[in-house]
């Protein structure tokens, strides 16, 4: 023991001491460094993955209607061959399966990366989507493309409202 104390009083076991306690600091400051690294990186995805997904429902939402006023506005300009307007529904009502199809997927989506109240939130965009689509049904007179158009704007309505909502809750103003 008394040796121990000698070599850690002399210059080389001071200086040895002092680089023991040097690299245990640094370890430790390189660690934390990491950790909070690594925690703002997965922050930053995570937001990311909330921005991207409110991206894509915006443009699924946008091409669901855009396909819609492609078949109720010419109708309301003036007289279309029903060639034209029989083309438009067709390709709506392609993209229309594929838009409820992937509701689901989205309220599943919105469940992993948001708080119960936006995926309960987005179901008034669903609706209006569905009251969209079943406007769609008498576009054939002037006064049933004026109730797709007007349906159309109330999609548009509660997917600002929707989006609100989500946008508050990434920044963390929901509460």
């Amino acid at each position: 023991m008394d040796t121990l104390i000698a070599f850690l009083n002399s210059s080389f076991g001071v200086m040895l001491g002092a680089v023991i306690l040097g690299a245990i600091g640094v370890f430790t400051w390189q660690k934390w460094d990491w950790l909070s690294k690594e925690r703002y990186h997965q922050t930053q995805v995570f937001l990311d993955r909330q921005l991207d997904l409110i991206d894509k429902i915006n443009r699924d939402v946008g091409k669901f209607v855009a396909l819609a006023a492609s078949i109720s506005a010419p109708i309301l300009k003036g007289p279309v061959p029903k060639k034209e307007t029989k083309e438009s529904i067709q390709t709506f009502n392609e993209y229309q399966s594929s838009w409820f199809g992937e509701c689901e997927a989205f309220k599943a989506s919105l469940a992993f990366y948001f708080e119960s109240r936006i995926v309960e939130a987005f179901e008034p965009v669903i609706d209006a989507t569905g009251n969209l689509d079943y406007a769609l049904k008498d576009v054939w007179t002037r006064e049933g493309a004026s109730q797709s158009y007007n349906a159309g704007l109330a999609v548009y309505k509660s997917l600002r409202e929707w989006n609100a909502k989500a946008l508050k809750e990434i920044k963390g103003e929901s509460k």
